[in-house]
């Protein structure tokens, strides 16, 4: 919690370190004699659920299992945090603490046609009950030196070889991986989870997919 921090923007900073640490988050804008804020969950972990079991140190909450909103009175602070993080040590396990991607099929780069990358724009809308299309491409090769690309290097961009003799070539993007650049070098072989995309820029449509996650070899 934090008197600096505008309630406008916690929930999204929450699915953030959600994101990066695999935990619960609760973040709360402190304003005089009341915190208000927002929590997002991990799954197999009811947000909601944690709240009720302590509701007695809360004003006023609601939401569902992966996302809530809250109110308590500052000085219920740190009794809301203790029975909090007591309940989340409780419910949780650890295999619940560790990142999970899920995939919805294996594939290769000559699978990622620009006809069958459109038709996934069937699928639309992406959300929480319908995330986009993952794939995972197996055995593939780094083929040159990643770039970072953007701002201050933020992002990467990188040429990926599918296996076998005369693989195809394919050009991946990978958002906010601008400071892994190092650990990845010309040749590595790597498996990779990505959303297929199709690329606008350029005479013609082709499709660059966006990095999810990678393993090296």
């Amino acid at each position: 919690a934090s008197a600096d921090w505008h309630l406008g923007v916690i929930g999204i900073v929450c699915s953030r370190l959600v994101e990066e640490f695999s935990r619960p988050t609760i973040l709360l804008a402190t304003q005089g004699d009341l915190c208000r804020g927002s929590g997002r969950s991990v799954r197999g972990f009811s947000l909601l659920g944690g709240l009720e079991a302590c509701a007695e140190h809360l004003d006023r909450f609601g939401g569902h299992e992966m996302a809530a909103g809250l109110s308590l009175q500052t000085d219920r602070l740190d009794a809301f945090t203790e029975s909090f993080t007591a309940h989340c040590a409780q419910s949780l396990t650890p295999d619940r603490l560790r990142p999970t991607i899920d995939v919805d099929c294996i594939a290769t780069l000559s699978d990622l046609s620009v006809p069958a990358v459109g038709q996934l724009d069937a699928l639309e809308p992406f959300g929480r009950d319908n995330p986009p299309v993952s794939v995972l491409i197996e055995g593939a090769t780094i083929s040159g030196w990643p770039k970072v690309m953007g701002a201050h290097g933020k992002h990467l961009a990188m040429t990926i070889r599918g296996g076998g003799p005369g693989g195809r070539m394919m050009r991946v993007v990978a958002w906010n991986w601008g400071d892994r650049a190092e650990s990845l070098c010309d040749g590595a072989s790597v498996d990779l989870v990505v959303r297929p995309k199709i690329s606008t820029f350029g005479p013609a449509p082709t499709v660059e997919p966006e990095l999810v996650d990678l393993r090296v070899r």
